[in-house]
């Protein structure tokens, strides 16, 4: 799949997320005329999410009533749906979605974890890797998240 067209225009204006303060952590697509690139507000601490129509950038919505990531890390695609990873107060996980429409937040993990990375293979399969913080000998460890297509669930790591 070619992407010609996008990767032209985030040359050409590297300010995509809008504006000097913002920064950009990711960027997927499933088409030449659907890519989301997502990061974070420098200056307010406040997730940017921006859509691409195929011809300008636009701030996508976010859910009113939940509590939002400060930072965004990770995002991916598959279709229509898309996910994106961040950190709410500085060591609360989530995972937000969306299917085009609105991103809701879909899951917050346990404080102390971290995920910086995520991946579709469908729209009812995908993966979030972060890591978490073992009390026993205080080192970090893989922390793995599955979607099955209806809820997220910890998977065991043997990394």
């Amino acid at each position: 799949m070619r992407c010609t067209g996008v990767s032209k225009t985030l040359q050409k204006r590297s300010a995509y997320l809008g504006g000097s303060s913002r920064r950009g952590r990711a960027l997927a697509t499933s088409s030449p005329t659907l890519p989301y690139a997502a990061g974070f507000d420098t200056t307010t601490y406040a997730p940017v999410i921006q859509r691409f129509n195929g011809t300008t950038w636009s701030a996508a919505t976010l859910t009113k009533k939940a509590k939002h990531p400060d930072q965004l890390e990770g995002l991916t695609m598959h279709g229509r749906s898309a996910w994106t990873v961040g950190i709410h107060n500085g060591s609360e996980p989530e995972i937000l979605h969306t299917a085009g429409g609105v991103w809701t937040v879909e899951q917050t993990l346990k404080s102390g974890d971290t995920l910086s990375a995520i991946s579709a293979a469908s729209r009812k399969h995908a993966y979030a890797a972060g890591s978490y913080l073992n009390k026993t000998d205080m080192a970090r460890r893989t922390h793995l998240e599955y979607f099955n297509g209806h809820s997220w669930k910890a998977e065991p790591s043997k990394v």
